[in-house]
C-alpha cells in the first residue's frame, strides 16, 4: 500500500477512549496499520539486502574496503533490526486473529489505545516495557 492509502484510512477513523476497547474497527484499524508498516519495512529490507549482496561482490581499494566494510556492517544491523519489527509485527497479527490483541502479554492489562496508536506492535503496557528495559540496562 502506498502511502496515500495509508493516510486515507487513518483519515476516514482512528480509535477513541468512547469506544469499547479493542472493538471490531479498533482491531481492524490495527490490523491495517500493521500490514501498512509491515509492508515498508518488508519493501526497506528488500532493496537494503540487495546492496548488502551487491556490496559485497566490488572489488575496492584498502580505504574503500574499510569504508564499505563498515557501511556494510551498519546495512546488516540495520537488516537485523528490521527482522525484529517483522517478527513483531506478526506477532501483533497473530494477537489479534487471536482475540488477545491490545493486551499485556505479562499482566493481562489493557496496553492502551495511546500506547498502541505510537507503537501498534507493542506487546506489553507501558509499566511493564519500562522493566524490561530496565533489566537490560542494568546487565
Amino acid at each position: 500500500m502506498t502511502t496515500k492509502q495509508k493516510k486515507s484510512t487513518q483519515d476516514s477513523y482512528k480509535p477513541n477512549e468512547k469506544e469499547a476497547y479493542m472493538s471490531k474497527a479498533q482491531l481492524d484499524f490495527f490490523r491495517l496499520e500493521l500490514l501498512n508498516h509491515r509492508q515498508v519495512l518488508q519493501d526497506e529490507w528488500e532493496a537494503l539486502n540487495e546492496e548488502v549482496h551487491s556490496s559485497a561482490d566490488v572489488d575496492a581499494e584498502d580505504f574503500d574496503k574499510a569504508t564499505r566494510d563498515v557501511l556494510l556492517f551498519s546495512s546488516v544491523k540495520r537488516l537485523e533490526a528490521i527482522q525484529r519489527s517483522l517478527e513483531a509485527i506478526d506477532l501483533a497479527l497473530g494477537d489479534i486473529d487471536s482475540n488477545n490483541y491490545g493486551f499485556c502479554k505479562r499482566t493481562g492489562k489493557p496496553i492502551g489505545l495511546q500506547r498502541l496508536l505510537a507503537t501498534p506492535e507493542a506487546r506489553f503496557c507501558i509499566e511493564e516495557q519500562e522493566g524490561i528495559e530496565s533489566r537490560y540496562e542494568v546487565a
